[in-house]
């Protein structure tokens, strides 16, 4: 969620790896993660319900003399969207997402002048193209083109 553990080395908790960030936390962590049954669904809500990861992205000098890397998590760390989020969230916004889960992969319609070796068939129906991007047929050496881009 925050592009680095609150330990450096989270597969050597020893005395050889590296120090957690916040100690306190982690117990705290570790022990809500047993209680929950090991329930990554309500740990991902605990993590993403924290004022700690609805901080601003926005720098703060006087933050920056005591933490520069932001090991303390005082701001939140912009990160580049996924392709795939990008046009889901268009075709939400434009009300055209098709919701329907399960079933085979969907092909959107290609630009003009892409050419496809193996063949990229066309949905019959267009909702279908329309549908979220998980579904978006991958083929190795024809990706949809939107999705590269990100």
């Amino acid at each position: 969620h925050f592009g680095r553990g609150i330990a450096g080395t989270p597969s050597d908790f020893g005395a050889m790896g590296e120090r957690p960030t916040n100690p306190p936390l982690l117990d705290y962590l570790a022990a809500t993660f047993v209680e929950n049954g090991w329930s990554i669904k309500k740990m991902h809500r605990l993590i993403m319900l924290s004022n700690t990861y609805q901080e601003s992205a926005r720098p703060d000098p006087d933050a920056a003399k005591v933490d520069s890397e932001d090991r303390l998590a005082w701001r939140y760390n912009r990160h580049r969207l996924e392709g795939e989020s990008i046009r889901d969230s268009i075709l939400e916004v434009s009300g055209r997402l098709n919701l329907k889960m399960g079933g085979p992969g969907v092909f959107p319609p290609l630009p003009a002048g892409v050419e496809t070796r193996g063949g990229w068939k066309k949905d019959e129906e267009a909702s279908e193209a329309e549908r979220r991007s998980v579904y978006v047929f991958v083929r190795r050496n024809t990706r949809y083109p939107m999705l590269e881009v990100f």
